[in-house]
């Protein structure tokens, strides 16, 4: 009876331990206590966003401004990119934005730039404010895939590049406000020296709007392309000078070959009929002037290219 009596006190010891302790110590049905609360990693993933992303690409890439030699007188430059980063990036627009040139759309991109790579982004500039010129603070605004912006500065070399394009640009606008430079529209084949030229001519013309307060214009050299020579008839004609007090100054000049008679050359020349006059306004810099002859005289070129190289 005693033996009895000392086993059900005992039991129920143990009933009253198993049900004690607190209740938030036990996890629900179903669960384990590592599923009750989110992973770190979620945490963060959650909390990133378009800021992280745009301050991890600022530190990726690097952006600087250059421009070809054959846009030399344009407006176009290139967002030459540097990937210093781990990962890829998709580029889909670029867009120049510096407080001395008008700001221009997006230009569209369809670029991927690997870890490592450099590559050159053509976009344009807007026409230079010539009253200010700064080239600090200039920028990339650049438009990754998924259509996040990052704004990339400018690096010293590439301000200094944009700072002498504005200036190149405001002299331009100065030149052709005060002159315009062209082909004349007669020309008759000559030769000289033994060597088949066609000879026209090279007007330069005062605008009638700056007649009354003519700043002298200065024509200083002439260049040809990959396969047309380009030279004054005489060879002391330049430099020629459009007086303050004349209206219009006609450079005789030659049109020949450059005697690049090659495959190469032959095939690949895109802008043969692109050629170049060097001119500046008063004491300001000089300028590259693009001029092309008529099509008439295009054809007339190209008849006498394929005779020199037959």
């Amino acid at each position: 009876m005693q033996s009895w009596l000392i086993g059900r006190i005992a039991l129920a010891m143990l009933m009253v331990a198993a049900c004690s302790g607190p209740a938030e110590q036990r996890p629900e049905a179903g669960t384990s206590p590592d599923q009750s609360a989110p992973p770190a990693s979620l945490n963060t993933t959650a909390e990133s966003g378009t800021g992280a992303i745009e301050e991890l690409t600022q530190t990726a890439l690097h952006v600087t401004v250059t421009q070809y030699r054959l846009d030399e007188g344009t407006r176009k430059i290139n967002a030459q990119l540097t990937n210093r980063g781990a990962a890829p990036v998709t580029v889909t627009g670029v867009r120049l934005v510096w407080a001395g040139a008008r700001r221009l759309p997006p230009t569209p991109k369809d670029t991927v730039v690997a870890p490592g790579q450099t590559v050159d982004l053509q976009t344009r500039y807007g026409s230079a404010y010539c009253r200010s010129l700064p080239a600090r603070h200039a920028s990339f605004r650049v438009t990754m895939q998924g259509g996040t912006e990052v704004t990339l500065a400018v690096d010293r070399a590439g301000r200094r590049l944009l700072g002498r394009l504005g200036r190149a640009d405001c002299a331009a606008r100065q030149l052709r406000q005060t002159a315009s430079i062209s082909f004349g529209l007669h020309y008759r084949q000559v030769i000289v020296a033994g060597e088949e030229w066609l000879r026209g001519a090279l007007i330069v013309r005062r605008a009638s709007a700056v007649r009354g307060r003519a700043s002298p214009v200065y024509v200083e050299d002439l260049l040809g392309s990959v396969l047309l020579t380009l030279r004054p008839a005489v060879r002391a004609a330049l430099p020629a000078k459009l007086s303050p007090g004349d209206e219009v100054l006609t450079i005789p000049v030659l049109i020949g070959s450059t005697h690049r008679c090659d495959a190469h050359a032959l095939s690949q020349s895109s802008q043969t009929f692109l050629l170049s006059v060097f001119a500046r306004v008063g004491n300001h810099a000089t300028q590259r002037v693009i001029v092309s002859p008529d099509r008439a005289a295009q054809g007339r070129a190209g008849a006498l290219l394929d005779r020199v190289c037959d």
